[in-house]
């Protein structure tokens, strides 16, 4: 699962989570029970989930998810306050619709060349110069638009 159909799956999440529920659809729906709907509630009730690598792309996802106006909460910078609930809005609403849309916007972030790494340590010069180097290929690819370092990606479980 690449970043861009990991954001489709919460936004999908929200918009489950809305159709059916009255409540969730006027009052919204909060990080921690995205996250139990997607991970399971056992995996989220562990005392290491709040530091895990699986709850920072949660919510990098939902930043990036509002940020773009799938979702709305009236927090200015979701990553602050995860405890605020965000509703899906029409736009997320119409882009899981309309599957030629999602498909050119997907195109986009693999024309972006996302780079995937599972860890990133920095402990030595050899990492530390990995690491810039992961990043000056980012900034000198011919892609236009966005450039992506995504940490924390498995190749087993694809998350």
């Amino acid at each position: 699962m690449d970043y861009f159909q990991w954001c489709e799956r919460v936004l999908s999440t929200y918009l489950e989570a809305a159709q059916s529920s009255l409540e969730v659809r006027r009052d919204g729906f909060r990080a921690d029970q995205v996250a139990r709907s997607i991970f399971g509630p056992e995996a989220v009730e562990r005392d290491s989930f709040i530091t895990s690598s699986e709850w920072e792309g949660l919510r990098q996802a939902i930043k990036d998810l509002d940020d773009k106006g799938c979702i709305w909460t009236d927090d200015n910078y979701y990553g602050d306050e995860p405890h605020l609930p965000a509703k899906i809005t029409r736009e997320g609403e119409e882009f899981l619709e309309d599957e030629e849309r999602r498909w050119i916007a997907w195109w986009a972030t693999c024309t972006a060349a996302p780079n995937f790494k599972q860890e990133l340590e920095t402990r030595t010069k050899d990492q530390k110069a990995e690491f810039v180097k992961d990043v000056l290929g980012l900034v000198n690819t011919k892609a236009s638009g966005e450039r992506w370092l995504i940490v924390g990606f498995d190749d087993k479980s694809q998350i």
